[in-house]
């Protein structure tokens, strides 16, 4: 006969008194460092919890005296992915450092001069990293004949962003690991016993990955720090030497047990304990925990993180000292309203501090509509929905009060992209044409619109050529101009010295449309106004028709709908633009019975030297950038 098999219940049972130990042990040494290095809450709105009962009775209040959540805690919203591009004055392209003597190469197209930012491809104008699925792949990129992959990162978790400085390369990825709860004992990733947890469940937190590789070996990069961060990611950026990464994570609890979550460094877990978590006191409540970790790649003892408690993180801004989350609340009524809330966090050498809370109305399109200018914060908000939406810009003092504001923009339209340069800020509406607002902030107090176009179309994204020129991507109707129906690429150029105007346009036109991936995340633009370079990933597609039986001609014609992928490829000056030509990743399919055609999709483009790399999902392909001819691909 064969002997009973012990139940997940019985197994847990058996092993909860020693890991009750471990993690009496693990809170002790927590409370120690915690006493010894948590740094003096700052005045103002900001707390620290002083014991999980007080916790506790703090998240019961946010849920409104539902004292069981601990199978779903009140969500903020998922963060969104945020967007920027390389500037502090206008038409600012100058590329990072080459590590290659002669060399010049670009960077990710970032949103602040010294502020790096997370992308699926990176290079050090020496080699290129590409995520490439889950995994990361490491190519030696010169000379381009010779380009090679020379190793594969695999990884269990799906890539999110990289980054590369001086031989590291930051590896930042995103998934599900699994625990389990119940059986009469939980204990999840080492929170404090839940005692009341009287039913076995799956619980499946989400978890931040970051690791950080030597990669001066192409060949065989070796991972020297391995950091897990609780929650989803909300985004990162580096500055120096520290690369900031955000993530959040509902809080899970029952009565008085809360289930707090833990950050790894190489394998050891550290619970977070109620009093590393701030809370702001400001009449509000929330139940998303927002952790802030600094990682220094050349220093792996420089770990550090902070967490708070928000309403879920929606847009992310840094500039070169300090750090911006926006956390909408919102209000539905007769009139739905929404309720930005503000956070700041000043950034230095790895330290993260809370320095200032305020509020706007309205909610945020994403990081292009913060900026931060010789001690204030601008930002553009769409408040409202449909009819009854207005489109405002508000500028805050450095205590994050309004001081100056402009409401009511284009009334029953909303927000399709907003761009700040020195003291002008560019707003753009839409419902059926494109009005693009001129605003002069030079006075905090008392910003003004000096001018407004309208054309048809929407510029979606909106990048500084020079001081006076100003490029739109975005989208247009290939059968009529005036039509909401935007199925085409359009990029233009304006003039915004004075009263805008359009200076030219060029519209990328296809029977079945056209996209680009710049449309709506800015880092596969790729601009340069020296060399006069303007390339954007572009998506086209029609309807083909295949003989499907020759044997019976015409009357067996089918259609399908193929497409082409590949960048488009521009001379940018002030007269506008002109298409130099294009590099191809996938020709229209036009015989294949392949109803639905899809070619791999260029994602990101750059320069190194005289060459052109353009990367999609399958292939990495470099061509000359004088004559666009072919110099090698590389398939991945």
């Amino acid at each position: 006969m064969e002997p009973k098999r012990p139940t997940l219940g019985e197994n847990f049972e058996r092993v909860a008194p020693a890991l009750t130990v471990v993690m009496l042990l693990i809170g002790l040494v927590a409370v120690v460092y915690l006493e010894t290095n948590r740094p003096v809450a700052p005045t103002g709105n900001l707390r620290y919890f002083s014991s999980e009962t007080e916790m506790a009775r703090y998240l019961n209040s946010a849920d409104g005296g539902d004292s069981n959540n601990l199978f779903g805690a009140q969500a903020g919203g998922g963060p969104e992915v945020a967007g920027g591009d390389r500037l502090v004055t206008m038409g600012d392209t100058t590329p990072p450092p080459s590590t290659a003597p002669g060399e010049g190469f670009s960077g990710t197209n970032v949103q602040v001069a010294g502020v790096d930012e997370g992308d699926i491809v990176k290079t050090d104008g020496n080699a290129i990293y590409v995520a490439s699925g889950g995994d990361v792949v490491l190519l030696d990129a010169r000379p381009a004949a010779d380009m090679a992959v020379m190793s594969r990162i695999e990884l269990d978790t799906w890539t999110s962003e990289l980054y590369i400085a001086e031989g590291r390369l930051i590896v930042v990825t995103h998934g599900f690991p699994y625990y389990m709860l119940g059986g009469g004992v939980g204990i999840a990733r080492g929170s404090p016993v839940c005692e009341s947890c009287d039913v076995m469940f799956n619980y499946y937190p989400y978890e931040t990955n970051v690791r950080v590789y030597d990669v001066t070996d192409l060949t065989a990069p070796a991972m020297v720090q391995n950091i897990t961060l609780p929650g989803w990611f909300a985004g990162s950026r580096m500055i120096g030497d520290w690369t900031y990464i955000l993530t959040t994570e509902y809080v899970y609890y029952e009565d008085d047990d809360v289930i707090l979550p833990a950050v790894a460094v190489d394998g050891v877990r550290t619970p977070l304990q109620p009093r590393d978590i701030g809370y702001f006191d400001d009449g509000t409540y929330a139940t998303t925990i927002l952790t802030v970790a600094a990682v220094n790649a050349q220093d792996p003892g420089g770990f550090n993180h902070e967490s708070f408690l928000v309403g879920g993180v929606q847009t992310v801004y840094v500039s070169l000292t300090d750090l911006y989350v926006t956390s909408p609340t919102y209000v539905w009524g007769e009139r739905s309203t929404t309720t930005t809330w503000i956070f700041r966090l000043g950034l230095a050498a790895g330290t993260i501090a809370y320095e200032a809370d305020g509020q706007v109305p309205g909610w945020v399109l994403n990081q292009f509509s913060i900026d931060e200018y010789e001690g204030h914060l601008r930002i553009a908000t769409t408040d409202g929905w449909g009819d009854d939406a207005a489109n405002n810009v508000y500028v805050l003092d450095e205590d994050l009060a309004v001081q100056g504001r402009i409401e009511n923009l284009a009334p029953g339209e909303r927000i399709f992209s907003a761009r700040f340069v020195g003291e002008r800020g560019y707003i753009v509406t839409f419902r059926q044409i494109d009005p693009l607002f001129v605003l002069d902030l030079s006075d905090p107090a008392a910003p003004v619109v000096l001018g407004e176009l309208e054309i048809p179309g929407v510029s979606t994204y909106l990048h500084p050529f020079d001081a006076t020129h100003l490029i739109g991507v975005g989208s247009v109707s290939c059968e009529d101009p005036m039509s909401a129906w935007l199925n085409c690429v359009k990029i233009s150029l304006f003039d915004v010295a004075g009263t805008p105007r359009l200076v030219s346009e060029y519209v990328i036109r296809a029977a079945g449309g056209s996209n680009s991936e710049a449309q709506y995340d800015h880092k596969a633009f790729l601009f340069d106004r020296a060399k006069e370079l303007l390339v954007i990933p572009v998506q086209t597609w029609s309807w083909t028709p295949v003989i499907s039986d020759p044997a019976r001609g015409e009357a067996w014609t089918e259609y399908y709908y193929s497409g082409w992928s590949g960048a488009f490829v521009f001379e940018a000056t002030t007269a506008g633009f002109t298409l130099r030509g294009n590099v191809s990743h996938a020709d229209e399919n036009t015989s294949a019975p392949d109803t639905w055609y899809y070619g791999p999709s260029v994602r990101r483009s750059l320069y190194i030297g005289d060459d052109l790399y353009t990367i999609s999902d399958r292939l990495v392909k470099a061509n000359r950038l004088d004559t666009l001819a072919e110099v090698a691909s590389v398939d991945l």
